[in-house]
């Protein structure tokens, strides 16, 4: 999307994102999935004003995650949730640079930041009675 809220501004932002997930049932009791997915978002500032103070402005967040989420019917009580994922993200915080020839901006720019996020997680789905359903994990 673009957009201007003032006649010197013009904001632009994307968001993409994709999912792409394979079910697998092993057995009566058994079943997962693998999951990959993806999220990218940018933001965009164009400034350009009549005092030679012109700049373009933006930032990026980039979402990746890796996961395996496994499901095992121990009984009509009991359904354990289990799995292993990972996420990476990739941060790019922000940077100016001069828009036109004119423009009187020093160009800047933050450091690529990244991050990872692993996990290893179990859960049980309790059903106690018809009333009453506790779910109880760990990662």
């Amino acid at each position: 999307d673009r957009f201007s809220i003032t006649s010197d501004s013009l904001y632009n932002y994307r968001n993409l994102l994709f999912t792409l997930q394979a079910d697998h049932r092993l057995n009566e009791k058994n079943q997962g999935s693998l999951i990959l997915a993806n999220s990218n978002y940018n933001f965009n500032i164009e400034y350009d004003s009549q005092f030679n103070n012109n700049f373009t402005s933006g930032y990026t967040i980039n979402e990746t995650e890796a996961k395996l989420d496994m499901r095992y019917l121990h009984s009509k009580a009991h359904k354990f949730n289990y799995g292993v994922s990972g996420k990476l993200y990739s941060v790019n915080p922000g940077q100016i640079e001069p828009l036109g020839a004119d423009a009187n901006i020093q160009p800047f720019e933050i450091p690529q930041e990244k991050g990872l996020e692993s996990a290893v997680y179990i859960s049980d789905q309790f059903e106690v009675n018809d009333r009453l359903l506790l779910n109880a994990g760990i990662r």
